[in-house]
């Protein structure tokens, strides 16, 4: 996506969490209205090879209607993100970790 963080909507998903005191207003792009994160934490993740990863950072914010990925924020981490006609393939040191 073209979210400037990784945003999940259900706090059960995360470990290591740590609430902020006060909610972390982030601006929506698309209709220039806020959203409120009220924790981060790490999201643990299985792809569909069986390849585990963590993603750290990931911010809680219940109005999000989908759970939304960074790509930045995966290049930024070293992995390449290719959109095609099928898809999407994300890997790392030519190794591919999801399709």
């Amino acid at each position: 996506s073209g979210a400037s963080d990784h945003f999940i909507n259900r706090s059960d998903l995360i470990s290591d969490f740590k609430d902020f005191s006060t909610p972390l207003k982030i601006l929506v792009a698309k209709n220039g209205e806020y959203i409120s994160a009220t924790k981060k934490g790490v999201l643990h993740v299985v792809s569909d090879k069986g390849i585990q990863g963590i993603l750290e950072d990931v911010l809680y914010c219940p109005e999000v209607p989908h759970n939304l990925l960074s790509v930045t924020r995966m290049r930024e981490s070293g992995l390449t993100i290719i959109f095609d006609k099928k898809g999407v393939v994300i890997s790392k040191n030519n190794k591919i970790l999801m399709e």
